[in-house]
């Protein structure tokens, strides 16, 4: 028997604007829990129309909000901070996406912490580590190790 994790949303929408919504058409799709097939909830499916609201939104929110009048170091505080609410979920997530996708928990698991899942993605802690605790105003890193030599 599958174990089916607790706070499963009975559907998914989209989040568009700051709000979760439904496709413009009502369209939805059922979500399959692979090991026994089942429908376990239902997302709402996208169409062309949902993809140039959300990309409207998203321009707007771009072009009127504080994001591009940020120093980058500033943008760089962000980021690193929703890095850190994300990896705080690391069982969680490796939970979520074993149920989803019927994979084995523990290798997973070991895939989420290694950070092997997503390996073209940024990850917040190498950034981290290469750019060191510092970095400028604009956001350039501050190297920690640098090596100095003399002939």
């Amino acid at each position: 028997m599958t174990h089916t994790p607790e706070g499963l949303p009975s559907k998914i929408q989209h989040y568009i604007d700051g709000e979760f919504v439904d496709s413009i058409s009502g369209a939805t799709f059922d979500v399959l829990e692979p090991a026994g097939n089942t429908v376990y909830t239902t997302a709402a499916a996208g169409q062309k129309e949902d993809i140039d609201r959300a990309v409207a939104a998203a321009t707007a929110a771009f072009e009127n909000g504080p994001w591009p009048r940020m120093l980058p170091r500033q943008r760089s505080r962000i980021l690193n901070r929703i890095a850190d609410l994300v990896e705080a979920q690391d069982a969680r997530l490796a939970e979520l996406e074993t149920f989803d996708t019927g994979l084995e928990h523990e290798p997973l698991r070991r895939h989420v912490d290694d950070r092997e899942v997503g390996d073209d993605a940024v990850d917040a802690r190498a950034a981290r580590e290469r750019q060191g605790a510092l970095g400028d105003d604009l956001g350039r890193p501050v190297l920690r190790d640098v090596l100095h030599g003399r002939r």
